[in-house]
Formats: C-alpha cells, structure tokens, sequence
C-alpha cells in the first residue's frame, strides 16, 4: 500500500474478489488512548454497511521519539474498547506505518485505519460493467466545505 500521493489519481475499479477503493485515514488520539465512543461510532458504520474496516493499528511516539505500533485487535481489553474485526488485519506496511507516524510529535499517539466505502464498491462494480472508470477522487476536508458554504450563505 502506497501511502505518498493520497490524492492520486485512481483508475482502479472493484476486483473481481469485490474490494473497490480503500482510503486511509491518519487521526490524532488523547494521550490516554482511543475513546470507545468513536470506536462504537465505528462499528455502527461498519454494522450499517456503510463501511467495511480492512485495517486498523494504533501507534504511538514515546518521549524519546521510539514508535510502537499495535494491532486494535492487540490492545489489552482493560481499555473498555469494543471488538473491531478488521478484514485484513496487517494489510498496512510497517514502512507506510513508520512513514506516516513521521508526523506524530513524542510523547503522542495516533490511530491509523483504513476503510472501504460499500457505496463506492457497488458504484465501481456497476461503472465497470458498464465500462465506465472512475479517473480521479479527491477529498475536500470539512473545514474548506463548511467555509465554502458561509461564504455562499453570506
């Protein structure tokens, strides 16, 4: 998995094992861990099949700037955090890994998870029978669209 161009453009349609585009996210975590609400916030994505979890680790920087990475499924069940079953546990590379918690400061932790969207799937399957292909996807972050949308209102 290729973690330098986020952004890149993407050819890729659903394989014929049924998996479309994934995407990655990088999120910042309290120092004391991941907060079971948003990992129960996660589960009910994945319950309602708006999402499929394919991988998920939890890394953190010590102060001396050491990483540890841990597989959810790893963690030590005194944290109170629900179960996840991710579908491909270890799909993330410990050299993506490793580059991406460049961005972390010691003494911080973060999780790294990668989903798959079902809708996005399903609209890949069908672009493909139809002999369609999707050419580029790009992520607008939420704070560029609610300032897009203040000014439109204003």
């Amino acid at each position: 998995m290729s973690t330098t161009e986020p952004s890149a453009p993407s050819t890729t349609v659903a394989s014929p094992e049924g998996h479309g585009p994934v995407e990655l996210f990088f999120v910042a975590l309290p120092a004391t861990g991941p907060d079971p609400s948003v990992v129960e916030a996660i589960a009910d994505l994945v319950a309602r099949d708006t999402i499929d979890l394919v991988d998920i680790v939890i890394v953190a920087k010590d102060p001396d700037g050491d990483l540890t990475v841990t597989e959810y499924e790893d963690l030590p069940d005194d944290q109170g955090l629900p179960p996840l079953n991710a579908l491909l546990s270890g799909l993330l590379a410990e050299d993506d890994i490793a580059a991406i918690a460049e961005q972390l400061d010691p003494g911080t932790s973060a999780a790294l998870f990668v989903i798959e969207h079902v809708w996005a799937r399903a609209l890949a399957d069908r672009l493909a029978a139809s002999g369609g292909r999707v050419i580029t996807t790009e992520r607008i972050p939420a704070p560029v669209v609610n300032e897009l949308v203040a000014i439109l209102e204003a």
